[in-house]
């Protein structure tokens, strides 16, 4: 069970990557964590979230509005639209990302849920890059 946080290219980017269980717990605390470093979210622009390799987890419609709660904190922090993909071949993890993706529109964030890291690096490059993103979708 881990839930894991790096920030990536000068902090625009973070990643969290999921192992193992994964409760609702771990990934609220990884969230706060980024509470606490108020000014690496004035830089952040993009987010990854991969739970590839996750073997099983507990998260209620509870915890996922709890994470929207976190979220909406986050972006008035970040004071700028953030893009997220979340890699979810499973799918009850994906069916609980989307079940996210849908509540945390209130944010303005561009959210998309991939099966594969492969779906979603194409995605999120510019973002990575700096450049001009996709339409939102």
């Amino acid at each position: 069970m881990s839930f894991s946080t790096e920030f990536l290219d000068d902090g625009r980017g973070v990643r969290f990557v999921g192992q193992g269980r994964l409760t609702g717990q771990e990934i609220l605390e990884a969230k706060a964590g980024l509470l606490r470093s108020p000014d690496r979210l004035k830089t952040l622009t993009y987010a990854l979230v991969d739970v590839t390799d996750i073997d099983a987890l507990g998260i209620s419609r509870e915890h996922v509005l709890e994470f929207v709660a976190v979220d909406v904190q986050i972006a008035a922090v970040a004071g700028r639209s953030v893009a997220v993909a979340i890699v979810a071949p499973g799918d009850l993890a994906f069916g609980i990302a989307r079940m996210w993706e849908a509540f945390v529109e209130v944010t303005g964030w561009r959210t998309h849920v991939f099966r594969s890291r492969a779906e979603a690096e194409p995605w999120l490059r510019p973002f990575i890059e700096g450049r001009e993103p996709p339409a939102a979708r």
